[in-house]
């Protein structure tokens, strides 16, 4: 049986865990989408701080569909030529960027859901999701710009304020201002639905840094 990981490592992988699968339009996190395959390792069974996702375009997914970390991407897959069908050119940009997005083509996600604003489908979901691939692709500014977007094109939608918190923690370094947009959330959506996942994320992010209450 082998050990527990060191503290702050078991900390930051729970993190990693909680947030890898936030995207745009979930109404159930962390945050609605099935954009993301279930791992959940036993060793966060005591911090399960995930939540279902869903695509910019209503299609939602199961609790829990989220990755401790997205792979590499297969750049070479392309999607079937009959995806997007006779779809009118703004939907079809925005079919095909999930389809990347669901086959963790980060690049070419972007591309699309950029295309699709473009072309005039702009809101909070697909900004959300945008954010998220520009995350998962390693660009934290792009990340945040986009999250920050869409919660200021909609302040009453969840998933773009609580994914913030992910970027300050886990790529910016900036654990106070994680926690201070997960109590941000919490102030604003009492009765959210990830409420309990930022109060363990807050929890363990003041005691692991050292963090004034």
């Amino acid at each position: 049986m082998s050990s527990l990981p060191p503290r702050r490592d078991l900390v930051h992988y729970l993190i990693v865990l909680a947030l890898a699968g936030a995207v745009g339009s979930g109404v159930a996190l962390f945050i609605t989408s099935r954009h993301n395959a279930t791992q959940t390792p036993p060793t966060a069974n005591f911090m399960n701080a995930e939540a279902d996702t869903a695509h910019t375009d209503g299609t939602s997914g199961q609790p829990g569909d989220s990755k401790t970390a997205p792979p590499t991407p297969s750049t070479s897959d392309e999607p079937p030529p009959m995806l997007a069908g006779n779809m009118p050119a703004p939907q079809a940009a925005l079919t095909l960027g999930n389809w990347y997005f669901d086959h963790q083509n980060w690049k070419k996600a972007i591309e699309k859901y950029e295309a699709a604003i473009k072309l005039g489908i702009d809101n909070a979901d697909i900004r959300t999701d945008l954010g998220s691939a520009y995350r998962f692709s390693g660009n934290a500014q792009k990340a945040l710009e986009e999250y920050q977007r869409a919660h200021k094109e909609d302040p009453k939608h969840e998933n773009s304020l609580f994914n913030q918190g992910a970027v300050y923690v886990l790529m910016l370094n900036q654990p106070q201002k994680g926690v201070d947009v997960w109590k941000q959330y919490i102030k604003e959506f009492p009765h959210g639905q990830s409420v309990e996942n930022a109060r363990k994320l807050i929890d363990h992010a003041e005691k692991e840094f050292n963090l004034k209450k």
